[in-house]
Parts: structure tokens; C-alpha cells; sequence
């Protein structure tokens, strides 16, 4: 079940980034530098880096290990 709302909302992120009022539902928000976050549900979180038009994907966690991630990266 989580990994087809993952692939859904990667899907989406990928048809709507750059038009924040579109892609408002995932929640995306800039974390640091090129890191972002968007959401699956309420409680999780995905972290992922932009890097010259592609994004990779770093993380699936709550928003606890999101915390840590960033503290300890």
C-alpha cells in the first residue's frame, strides 16, 4: 500500500514541481540548500536533492529521522 501512494506522489511531484499551487497537496517546502521535502499521508516524509534538473530521493521516514537526516548530514 505505501509504496504505490510512494510511486503516486513521486508521479505528481514529478508532473507538477515548479508550480507550487499545484503541487500544493504534497506539501513540498525547501529544507536546506537543494534538499526538499514532500509528504505521503500524514505521516511520512520523503526528502529529496535537485541536482541539474533531476531529483534523487534520499529518504522515506517520519518527520523525526527528516530531523535527524538533516542534523547529521
Amino acid at each position: 500500500m505505501r509504496q504505490q501512494e510512494l510511486a503516486e506522489a513521486v508521479a505528481q511531484l514529478r508532473e507538477t514541481f515548479g508550480r507550487p499551487h499545484v503541487h500544493a497537496g504534497l506539501g513540498v517546502r525547501r529544507l536546506v540548500g537543494s534538499l526538499f521535502e514532500f509528504r505521503i499521508g500524514r505521516d511520512l516524509r520523503v526528502v529529496f536533492e535537485l541536482n541539474k534538473g533531476s531529483a534523487s530521493l534520499l529518504l522515506l521516514g517520519t518527520h523525526n529521522d527528516v530531523h535527524r537526516f538533516i542534523k547529521n548530514r
